[in-house]
C-alpha cells in the first residue's frame, strides 16, 4: 500500500498505518560528500512512516558531516553522530545500532528511486513482527 496518497487526516486515522513499527537506517560515512545529500534526501522521501536515521560519521574532513549537519541536522528524523576518529565501517555500523530505537536496516549507498521508495524496508520489517517488537 502506498501512503504518500493518504491524506493527513486519514493517516492518523489509519490503523495499519499508525502500527507499522519503527525503523531504524543506520548510514556510515566517512568523507561521503558526493554522496551523502542525494542519499538522506532519497531516504527522506521514503512512503514509509515510521523510520529514523541514525547517520554516524567517521571523523571526515572532506565537509560532509558539516554539509549533513547544515541540511538535515534539524530534521526529527534524522540523529547524526560523531566519532573522534575513522572507527572503520564495522565499528562505525556498532555504533549506530547502540543509538538506534528500532530495527536497523542500510548503509550509505543506500538510494532509494522513486517508484521503490523503501518497499524492501517495508516488506522486511512486516515480515519480522519478532524483529520490530524486540526492540
Amino acid at each position: 500500500m502506498e501512503w504518500k496518497g493518504l491524506t493527513v487526516a486519514s493517516k492518523a486515522s489509519n490503523k495499519r498505518y499508525q502500527s507499522l513499527p519503527l525503523v531504524s537506517i543506520v548510514i556510515v560515512n566517512y568523507n561521503g560528500m558526493r554522496f551523502i545529500e542525494k542519499c538522506l534526501a532519497s531516504v527522506l522521501e521514503t512512503d514509509y512512516p515510521s523510520f529514523e536515521i541514525v547517520l554516524v560519521d567517521n571523523a571526515s574532513g572532506d565537509g560532509s558531516f558539516e554539509s549533513a549537519l547544515r541540511l538535515f541536522g534539524k530534521n526529527s528524523k534524522v540523529r547524526i553522530v560523531r566519532n573522534n576518529k575513522n572507527l572503520g565501517f564495522a565499528e562505525g555500523n556498532n555504533v549506530g545500532y547502540q543509538s538506534c530505537r528500532g530495527p536497523t536496516f542500510g548503509n550509505r549507498s543506500l538510494m532509494v528511486g522513486e517508484h521503490q521508495r523503501m518497499r524492501a524496508m517495508r516488506c522486511w520489517t512486516l515480515s519480522k513482527p519478532s524483529l520490530a517488537s524486540s526492540q
